[in-house]
């Protein structure tokens, strides 16, 4: 449903007492209470064993009469929440953000909804040139920026309150994961708690049928012992070449457990495939989503299709990162990054640099004043502490808005989705534990350190599924649970030979000529906003001249305008 709540003549005059529109139809709690959501909660772990068996109107009821407004701290899950209090009105979404909604204020006039193109429908909307070079910096609309002025999206863990007037907020704040004291945890009781989790929303949700993304990584293996754990064989997919290492290594794990597997991999993609997949994608994705998450899409259609029962969804999201840490690959972690934390130029010449790359002619634009606009974002900002700062890049930027892309493609088709690495309860956990990110530097090229990194996840799984403890994790130089947590010397020596000596699997989605002819059809149409960014002729100039790699980062020079162009289009701009 695309629901919104206004107060703005575009909806016609406002008839009744409550001093707003709005087409939401709210279920009611109590007199004077009621709510609509979208998306779904859960109660926290704590909280599980007493209000497993309550559906949301009561489990609702129960928090909000013992908690009131606190409530919100009580519950888990993917959701925009909207509360009604007599004549006043409340909106929650999750504390990643993985629901969003979008916020128009003009004066006191407002427009906040799911759908961006209902919004574009009812108001002329503004495209912010700026917004779309702080894009460019980042590969990603963060902050809350979009394509527009005085258009954001909801911030991770939103509150609005309206009370005859608007006020934004946030119920919950990520600082309060790094604050935490560290404890001792044995890994029995990790991986104890690691399975309370994910067998918490199956108690709660009930779903028919369960589905998950399986690749050959720490992260989906976590996934699977914690549901084998709950006595679950899920359903399980994997997207990309099936003799890729992902490919190799999930297959070997489903054909071993048994489970339910399909590979789905487009063998001949066209330029007609893609541009299919893009339209979708530029019609479910709000202008946030890139047009490169086309192969997913077909993958969960093709997964629904084959198993239309599913209505849970796990996936392994975020699960090494909050370990590891930032990866400087100028790829998912913008090149910008990387050269705002290590180069010596001044930080305008960094924005330059990004700049002139994508063909950018940054003297029509106020560089110092982007530079300010950045330079507020608690990733961008003056806190000393390296890892803290990274930090706050996982959790605001990878976190809340690159893994939103393949969370809301996969859970506009399946009705519960599940990304245990960013439940609140196992961050509390990680960030309480010394195997977090903040305990680790992946700017330093230390052996030791990164040995230590499939630590937590390796003795989890060995604990809950020791069966598995042989088959090798798809990583550089193989190695399974068993060989890691046996001789360390041994262990070292084996992944070396085997890296140095590996065979040399496919790519797991490589692009050919067919995106070069999509780029091609797409660049002499631009929409006339971004050829008034971009040298377009230089660009296709390159599209024509240079030998064009693979990767899809690689093409992120071409398709980010692309990206752009298409969504004004779509919003009829």
């Amino acid at each position: 449903m695309n629901w919104y709540i206004a107060k703005h003549p575009a909806f016609g005059s406002i008839t009744n007492t409550k001093n707003f529109q709005t087409n939401i139809t709210p279920i009611k709690i109590t007199e004077g209470l009621s709510y609509f959501l979208e998306g779904y909660f859960v109660p926290r772990i704590s909280e599980n064993e007493k209000y497993r068996k309550l559906d949301f109107t009561e489990l609702l009821g129960e928090l909000f009469k013992k908690y009131k407004m606190n409530f919100i701290n009580h519950i888990k899950g993917v959701f925009n929440l909207v509360l009604f209090v007599n004549d006043e009105f409340y909106i929650f979404n999750d504390r990643h953000s993985l629901k969003k909604f979008f916020i128009y204020q003009d004066g006191q006039y407002f427009i906040i909804s799911n759908n961006i193109k209902l919004i574009s429908e009812k108001i002329k909307l503004e495209f912010s040139k700026e917004n779309a070079i702080i894009f460019y910096l980042f590969e990603h609309f963060i902050n809350g920026k979009t394509l527009f002025d005085k258009v954001e999206y909801s911030k991770p863990a939103s509150l609005i309150k309206y009370s005859k007037r608007l006020a934004i907020s946030n119920y919950w704040n990520p600082e309060s994961l790094i604050k935490q004291k560290i404890r001792k945890y044995s890994f029995d009781y990790l991986a104890n708690q690691w399975k309370s989790i994910i067998g918490g929303y199956i108690d709660f949700l009930s779903p028919k049928d369960i589905t998950m993304t399986l690749t050959g990584g720490n992260d989906s293996r976590m996934l699977l012992t914690g549901l084998l754990a709950n006595k679950i064989k899920p359903n399980a997919f994997t997207f990309g070449n099936p003799e890729s290492s992902d490919g190799v290594i999930a297959k070997q794990i489903a054909d071993y457990v048994g489970l339910n597997y399909h590979n789905y991999f487009v063998t001949e993609p066209t330029k007609e495939w893609f541009e299919k997949y893009a339209l979708k994608i530029i019609e479910m994705g709000n202008t946030l989503i890139n047009i490169h998450r086309a192969h997913r899409l077909d993958a969960i259609e093709n997964e629904i299709q084959n198993n239309p029962d599913n209505e849970m969804i796990l996936c392994g999201f975020m699960g090494g990162d909050y370990i590891k840490g930032i990866i400087y690959d100028d790829y998912i972690t913008a090149k910008f990054m990387r050269l705002w934390k290590y180069s010596a130029i001044s930080e305008v010449d960094k924005i330059k640099e990004i700049l002139t790359y994508h063909l950018i002619d940054y003297k029509e634009f106020d560089l110092e004043y982007i530079l300010n606009q950045i330079k507020t974002f608690p990733y961008l900002n003056n806190i000393n502490d390296d890892i803290i700062r990274e930090f706050y890049f996982l959790f605001y930027v990878l976190g809340a808005v690159h893994v939103y892309q393949d969370s809301h493609i996969f859970s506009s088709k399946i009705k519960f989705l599940v990304n245990p690495f960013m439940d609140v309860d196992f961050l509390e956990l990680l960030f309480s534990s010394p195997y977090s990110m903040l305990h680790k530097n992946n700017s330093e090229d230390n052996f030791h350190r990164k040995l230590k990194y499939p630590e937590f996840a390796v003795n989890i799984n060995y604990l809950l599924a020791p069966e598995l403890s042989q088959i090798p994790y798809a990583k550089k130089g193989f190695y399974s649970d068993e060989e890691y947590l046996s001789n360390k010397i041994v262990y070292i020596l084996k992944r070396l030979w085997r890296y140095r000596s590996k065979y040399k699997y496919p790519q797991n989605f490589p692009y050919g000529i067919w995106m070069k002819e999509f780029v091609e059809t797409q660049l002499i149409d631009l929409h006339p906003y971004v050829k008034e960014i971009i040298k377009s002729g230089l660009l296709i100039e390159k599209l024509e001249k240079d030998r064009h790699l693979t990767t899809e980062g690689y093409w992120h020079r071409f398709t980010n305008p692309i990206n752009i162009s298409m969504n004004l289009k779509y919003l009829g701009l």
